[in-house]
C-alpha cells in the first residue's frame, strides 16, 4: 500500500469573513474529489478568513496512481 500525502496553503485576500472563505473553498474541494478521487480537507488556519491550509491524501497498490495527486496543483 503506498500513500500520497499533499498540503496546500492558500491566500484568499479577497476573503473578508470565514463565509466568503468557505465560499471559496468548497467548490475547489469537489473539484479535485470529483477529478482525483482523493480525500481533501482543512486541516489548518480554520480562525483565519484569508489562509487556507489544505491536507490531500490518497491510498493506492500503485505507485503511477498516487503520483497523480501532483496533478492537483497543475
Amino acid at each position: 500500500m503506498i500513500v500520497g500525502v499533499l498540503r496546500v496553503s492558500l491566500l484568499l485576500r479577497e476573503s473578508h469573513s470565514l463565509k466568503d472563505k468557505r465560499r471559496v473553498l468548497r467548490p475547489i474541494r469537489d473539484r479535485v474529489r470529483n477529478r482525483l478521487n482523493v480525500s481533501i480537507a482543512e486541516i489548518d488556519s480554520q480562525d483565519f478568513h484569508q489562509r487556507a491550509d489544505l491536507g490531500i491524501v490518497t491510498v493506492s497498490g500503485s505507485r503511477e496512481r498516487v503520483k497523480l495527486i501532483r496533478e492537483v496543483v497543475r
